[in-house]
């Protein structure tokens, strides 16, 4: 994955049956779900699917965190001066490690049911194509941590670049080449935001077509959102 635009500073110049899907009938998107969603610029129409991503995300990194002291204790294990502590912390983290993996999962299922694209896509995945590998899941969920680091690393891109936009506006209002690097710049880190999150949508949509747990995650969290009314 290529790494997120760098800053421009100021002194730089078919079947006709109908196809079986991984949810039932009765929690297929309404109608009235978009067809379409276009995940470009921070304009807004992304803040409900970045508001339960940004909650993923953290869920995502403290399992690294287990994942990485876990590794730690193993080391310890082998170093006869701290075994008696390593073996009583590797329980402990293994047991924190499984609530953080039940805690991601459902975050990702929110993810996916609060996001009319990724609602779409997932319930439109064939019955036939549906898999359960644990062993691309580790691969998966890493692959969606480097996204939201790229990502926010972009955004903060953005803020910085519109930054030295409106103070170059602010002193000299008629076109120039900084002027014009830096609009070249912000657009061409729009297109990378917009690349991200479509890629991340596919990650995502990949995950579900491999991970069984994470279907019933999704299927429950899309049956208690119409209980509760929240979606129709």
């Amino acid at each position: 994955m290529a790494p997120p635009p760098p800053v421009a500073h100021l002194h730089q110049s078919p079947s006709q049956q109908s196809p079986t899907t991984f949810l039932t009938p009765s929690n297929v998107p309404s109608s009235s779900a978009p067809a379409t969603y276009s995940p470009v610029d921070d304009d807004g129409s992304n803040a409900l699917e970045d508001l339960f991503f940004d909650r993923f995300n953290g869920v995502n990194e403290q399992v690294d965190t287990l994942e990485t002291q876990l590794a730690d204790f193993v080391r310890m294990l082998s170093m006869s001066s701290a075994a008696g502590a390593a073996a009583s912390r590797i329980q402990v983290t293994r047991q924190n490690l499984q609530v953080m993996y039940d805690e991601r999962e459902q975050a990702l299922a929110k993810v996916v049911v609060h996001s009319p694209l990724l609602l779409q896509r997932t319930s439109a995945l064939l019955a036939a194509n549906l898999q359960n590998m644990p062993e691309l899941w580790a691969r998966a969920y890493q692959k969606l941590k480097l996204m939201a680091t790229h990502l926010k690393s972009a955004q903060d891109n953005l803020v910085t670049l519109q930054f030295h936009v409106t103070e170059l506006e602010s002193l000299d209002k008629s076109p120039n080449d900084k002027l014009c690097t830096l609009q070249q710049t912000i657009q061409n880190t729009h297109q990378y935001v917009a690349n991200l999150r479509r890629n991340r949508q596919d990650e995502c949509v990949a995950l579900v077509s491999f991970s069984a747990p994470l279907r019933v995650r999704v299927a429950d969290e899309l049956n208690e959102q119409r209980r509760k009314g929240l979606l129709s």
